[in-house]
């Protein structure tokens, strides 16, 4: 992860892993606090890719909502993640050529193409064939190709407990003439993918449990110092009556 945030719940952004102290930025507007300041039951969001306000790299953010113990909205908890980042990982991984990697949110928004495609991140993937395999669960289809270098294998397959897709491709001529290899490669491209969002979601996790113990700690001395208010008033309550009683003796 880039960095980490915590934004107020009118959207003000409260402190950033990235300076100190935090700009004043609003950001009210941006998808995932919208979604996450009106929604109780979702409590996690990808927003689509975006330029960061702080240093204008296109950055997408792994966001929780924060809530109180009576659900009452505290704010919010990114983690930004640049999309360059997708590019050395994916590169570092080197794929067989012909292998494409892209991936994207249920909705069909595309996060990050590797190698990059014809559409850019932020736009959304309307194909009929995706959005049936992908609300079926996973699996994959035989597509045309949007490049102009012939069909190609589409595997579609969701990552566990968060809202992301990954599609890895395969051109029909490696298909064909190396099924087994091509079979090798959809693995291991999909457990790349996996192994990386799972780093990433327990940069969040992490961050939100610091959070939440810094929660517990001002909760614990409000109540502390609401119990030492109350001891010192029975002590000047006795001290009030023992002198009215010298007073009258």
């Amino acid at each position: 992860a880039e960095a980490s945030s915590i934004i107020g719940n009118d959207g003000g952004l409260v402190g950033t892993s990235r300076l100190w102290p935090p700009p004043a930025l609003s950001l009210s507007d941006r998808s995932y606090f919208v979604t996450l300041s009106t929604t109780i039951e979702q409590r996690t969001f990808i927003s689509e890719p975006a330029v960061n306000r702080v240093d204008g790299g296109w950055t997408l953010y792994l966001a929780r909502r924060l809530s109180d113990q009576d659900g009452t909205f505290l704010g919010v908890a990114t983690v930004a993640i640049r999309l360059a980042y997708f590019d050395e990982f994916f590169a570092a991984v080197r794929f067989s050529p012909g292998t494409g990697v892209t991936l994207l949110r249920p909705d069909g928004v595309i996060l990050k193409q590797f190698p990059g495609g014809v559409m850019t991140p932020g736009e959304r993937l309307v194909v009929p064939a995706w959005q049936r395999v992908a609300a079926a669960g996973g699996g994959g289809y035989w597509s045309p190709g949007q490049d102009g270098r012939g069909p190609r294998l589409v595997h579609v397959r969701p990552i566990p407990d968060l809202a992301v897709m990954v599609n890895v491709t395969r051109m029909a001529t490696d298909v064909f003439a190396r099924w087994r290899q091509q079979m090798l490669a959809i693995g291991a491209a999909t457990v790349a993918a996996l192994g990386m969002i799972g780093l990433l979601v327990g940069a969040l996790a992490r961050q939100v449990g610091r959070v939440e113990a810094s929660n517990a700690r001002l909760v614990e001395q409000a109540n502390s110092l609401r119990l030492a208010e109350l001891r010192q008033a029975e002590q000047a309550m006795v001290l009030q009556t023992t002198l009215a009683h010298m007073n009258q003796g």
